[in-house]
Formats: structure tokens, C-alpha cells, sequence
């Protein structure tokens, strides 16, 4: 497994479609640049020990198909901006420490492509009624 932290560089990383770093031993946050990676369609960090909060910038990534952040050590709220990523087929954020509702925004995916959205062992993962 890799160990380290993800250099902020990553953003310089443009044609990208592609990251995949399930089960590594990052221990470190997901760095803001990696909201630069505009071509991303699959992006796989489960199990990867991330830590930090889950970055707005993500919201960015609009060809973004699928989102595995599952089974890392994220805390706080999963951001509204992934509201915008109106392709998002899958989100995974179980098994995180992220909390509270999940925002509007989001849960409006589900009307759309969104198909699989996992928050259950989160503390209060819902979407508003």
C-alpha cells in the first residue's frame, strides 16, 4: 500500500479519469486541487485512511460518475457543492465520521442519476423530509 499524503501537484493532473488508491495508508486529508480534475469520471479512496473533512472543491469535478470516500476517518458534513455533480451515479461516505443531514442539494441527485447514495453508520445521514 502507498503511504504518505496526496501532494497538492495532483491538480496539475488535468486529463485524469481515473484515481483508484483503495486500501492505503494515506493518513492525510484529500487535498482542494484535487477539485481542478475536471475530466475525473471515477475516483476510488475506500479504505484509503484519509482524515480531515471532505473538500468543497469536489463539487468542481461535474463528469464525476462515482464517489467512494466509504470507510476512512472524514469527519464533519458531506459539503452541499456535491450537489453539482449532476452525473454522480454512486456516492459512498459509510463507515466515515461525517455527520448530520445530508444537504438538500444532494439529496436532489437522487432524481436524477444518483443511484446508489450509502451514509447509513453515519450519525444522522438522511436526507430533509
Amino acid at each position: 500500500p502507498l503511504e504518505g499524503s496526496i501532494p497538492a501537484e495532483i491538480g496539475h493532473c488535468e486529463n485524469l479519469v481515473t484515481i483508484e488508491m483503495e486500501q492505503n495508508k494515506l493518513e492525510s486529508p484529500l487535498p482542494s486541487e484535487i477539485g481542478l480534475l475536471t475530466n475525473l469520471r471515477y475516483v476510488n479512496f475506500r479504505q484509503a485512511k484519509l482524515v480531515g473533512t471532505i473538500p468543497t472543491e469536489l463539487g468542481n469535478m461535474r463528469a464525476l460518475r462515482t464517489l467512494h470516500l466509504d470507510s476512512n476517518d472524514l469527519t464533519g458534513l458531506v459539503p452541499s457543492e456535491l450537489g453539482k455533480l449532476e452525473n454522480l451515479g454512486e456516492l459512498l461516505v459509510v463507515g466515515t465520521d461525517t455527520s448530520g443531514m445530508l444537504p438538500i442539494e444532494v439529496c436532489a441527485l437522487t432524481r436524477g442519476n444518483l443511484r446508489r447514495l450509502d451514509c447509513l453508520d453515519n450519525q444522522d445521514c438522511s436526507c430533509p423530509s
